[in-house]
């Protein structure tokens, strides 16, 4: 009981500085999101659909951080501060080039992109270029910040993060004001005042994290060799990691967005909104489950027997923090919405199937949670195979309900919530067994 309240206490400590830092900058970002729904509903539904693509891209290649993650602390929990360095300076290194590469696909293939995926064309491709034109390029700042991010993460500093985010938020806050609306002398600048705002804070976060790792931050030529031996293997590790966040998060997410975006743009701005509120709410969920990733990679090395009980604390406590806040959001859930939108239309749809995804996406925290605590122990393929047989009877579903609701936006989108619950259902529960039974094993090993 002792060691579980330690546990408790340590995922907190990890845990609560990301969730405020997180729901602090989603806000600002929504903030942000309202400044260019009062510009028109085509360049809501352009921001934020560029968003969610570049969101999704850099997430995919973001995911090489877990590994640093994973292998920094069982670095730090055998006291081996060389390792650890030469695990930075090599996912600082892949993070580059990752970026590097996402950011020339996006310029060779930004408009078959909008148009393939989206179905844009007339005023909304033209926002939706415009924006992309110059937030593109945060793409490779993103993959850097990914990686010093961890870096406070795995040496248990994550209040450094709260603070560093939530001043690059505000800075993002007041640039998107002046440059997009044309303020203090600048002219207005719409949907690029948005991305220019996007680049610049970003570029402050980065540099800052910067100063502050710098002591970590020992690159070493002669090392060059260790560095990309563990680039190679890091990335082969990473790679069912990325296609887990490619089938689990995005690929399901992509396929209602792009179904979606094909209805209408109230029906494509009601289902952005709603994503973006229940962000909100998934944010203690994602911060968790990287404290438990820690935790588990870190004890791994020192107690073994402790690794059990850690992904079920995690999920008790994002539930406690889902709760809380879905509780809030529903009850000004409209004047929420309006503040975001204010387009009647869009904030009476997006009101009305709030509830039904709110609902549906509870098991979505378990399954998370429980995802993070197998790749830690070493069955990141697992994971994968789980969740592409999962997710492809899923997907399944979400065109079949696509088939029956002939047109129905309101109906297609009830029957996509549906299909969110029986997947994450279905990952949780598979997912957990298999961590218990694999625990139970490494348990025994020990004696």
């Amino acid at each position: 009981m002792k060691e579980q309240k330690s546990m408790i206490q340590s995922l907190n400590a990890l845990a609560i500085p990301l969730i405020v830092q997180s729901i602090s900058s989603i806000i600002i970002g929504t903030t942000d999101q309202a400044m260019i729904g009062r510009i028109s509903v085509s360049a809501f539904g352009a921001v934020g659909s560029v968003y969610q693509l570049i969101y999704m891209l850099v997430g995919i290649m973001g995911c090489t951080v877990i590994i640093f993650n994973i292998n920094g602390s069982k670095a730090l929990g055998r006291k081996d501060k060389e390792s650890f360095q030469e695990e930075l300076i090599s996912s600082l290194l892949l993070s580059f080039i990752l970026g590097g590469i996402l950011l020339i696909g996006i310029m060779v293939f930004h408009r078959n992109l909008l148009t393939g995926i989206f179905g844009f064309q007339g005023g909304i491709l033209s926002d939706a270029e415009a924006y992309l034109g110059i937030v593109k390029w945060s793409i490779v700042i993103q993959m850097l910040v990914f990686s010093l991010s961890t870096y406070f993460k795995v040496i248990q500093k994550t209040k450094y993060i709260l603070w560093v985010s939530l001043a690059a938020s505000l800075m993002n806050l007041l640039l998107d004001y002046v440059l997009i609306f044309g303020k203090l002398g600048f002219e207005p600048m719409g949907v690029r005042g948005a991305g220019y705002a996007t680049v610049a804070s970003l570029l402050m976060n980065l540099l800052v994290y910067i100063a502050m790792a710098a002591g970590d931050i020992q690159f070493k030529f002669d090392r060059m060799t260790v560095y990309l031996s563990r680039i190679k293997l890091n990335f082969q590790a990473s790679l069912p990691i990325m296609g887990l966040e490619v089938l689990e998060s995005n690929v399901f997410m992509m396929v209602i967005t792009a179904i979606v975006s094909r209805q209408g743009e109230v029906a494509l701005a009601s289902y952005l909104l709603i994503v973006q509120v229940v962000s909100i709410l998934h944010m203690p969920m994602f911060m968790y489950a990287s404290a438990a990733l820690t935790l588990v990679s870190e004890k791994m090395e020192a107690n073994r027997q402790l690794v059990k009980s850690i992904p079920r604390l995690a999920v008790g406590c994002a539930l406690c923090f889902y709760g809380g806040l879905a509780i809030f959001i529903f009850g000004f859930r409209e004047s929420i919405f309006a503040l975001i939108n204010p387009a009647l239309d869009v904030v009476s749809l997006a009101s009305s199937l709030f509830l039904v995804y709110m609902v549906a996406n509870i098991m979505r925290i378990p399954s998370t949670v429980y995802s993070y605590a197998l790749q830690a122990i070493g069955l990141s393929k697992f994971v994968l195979y789980r969740s592409a047989l999962i997710n492809a009877m899923t997907l399944a579903m979400v065109f079949l309900s696509a088939y029956l609701s002939k047109g129905e936006v309101y109906v297609f989108l009830i029957m996509c919530a549906a299909a969110m619950l029986v997947n994450y259902g279905l990952i949780a529960l598979v997912g957990r067994n298999r961590y218990l039974e694999a625990t139970k094993r490494l348990a025994l090993e020990c004696h």
